[in-house]
């Protein structure tokens, strides 16, 4: 009954991750592209504050358990909020660099990094079968934006690093819930407290504090109300990739990701 149990919640987990995924990219879409919100950046950062208080929230009502700052702790959080910062860089560089089909088609060659680190670093062996599928996957990717592809130094250097930044953030979210045996509850909490400052400054840093603040639909409570459910979204997001990949692989939660349009490299 346990191990049912165990494969009943597994699948509810990668099936919500999935379809959370898809309903907070079109909400997204409506606030970035129909609203013209001028910051992804600030939406990105509002949600690790929202993120972050939700979780207190709770801890403070003692609905989850959050273990106190430690130097032990810190340590292992650190790295892997240095390597989830380098991602949301250059994921948005790379997509305001390239075209989005050719970005999107690019970024699945992560999956290849995630794939010979899971066997690298946890000895994880995949089959015939899983490297066939994601060649296929690549090369129709690249078959589909064949004639939309233009060399651009910048750009490709830019979705480089995203990719290899993507691989790492996956094999140390593995490593932290599996090796570390912290919960996704608590990598989500110390992520979210390092992640937002290093989001604020990075949008003062590009200028769109400004925009944003004058951003005229503040006043209309569609759109409020839209912006409020896309960062309570994203709490529900981010703990279900987490639990996705400490009940599946790094490997497992790229490829989920990668059957949806992403709204966030």
């Amino acid at each position: 009954m346990v191990e049912g149990s165990s494969v009943l919640y597994k699948s509810v987990v990668v099936a919500g991750y999935a379809l959370s995924s898809i309903g907070i990219m079109f909400v997204n879409k409506v606030i970035l592209t129909s609203n013209k919100f001028p910051s992804p950046i600030f939406l990105a950062a509002s949600q690790m504050f929202m993120t972050f208080a939700v979780l207190l929230a709770f801890s403070i009502c003692g609905l989850v358990t959050i273990p106190r700052p430690s130097k032990n702790l810190i340590s292992k959080i650190i790295p892997f909020s240095c390597i989830y910062a380098i991602d949301v860089t250059m994921g948005l560089a790379g997509t305001g660099a390239i075209s989005l089909p050719l970005f999107s088609a690019l970024r699945r060659i992560s999956n290849f990094f995630i794939l010979f680190g899971e066997f690298y670093f946890f000895g994880k062996r995949h089959s015939i079968l899983t490297h066939a599928a994601l060649v296929t996957m690549v090369l129709g990717a690249f078959v589909a934006v064949s004639g939309d592809i233009n060399f651009d130094l910048k750009g490709y250097t830019f979705v480089f690093i995203n990719n290899f930044s993507t691989a790492a953030k996956g094999l140390l979210t593995k490593s932290r819930l599996s090796k570390y045996n912290y919960s996704s509850v608590t990598l989500l909490f110390y992520n979210s407290l390092f992640m937002y400052p290093f989001l604020a400054v990075l949008t003062i840093a590009t200028g769109k504090l400004q925009p944003v603040l004058e951003f005229p639909l503040w006043d209309d409570a569609l759109f409020v109300a839209g912006f409020l459910f896309s960062c309570l979204a994203a709490v529900t997001l981010q703990f279900l990739t987490f639990e996705c990949t400490r009940l599946t692989s790094a490997l497992t939660t790229s490829v989920v990701g990668v059957m949806k349009v992403r709204s966030f490299p």
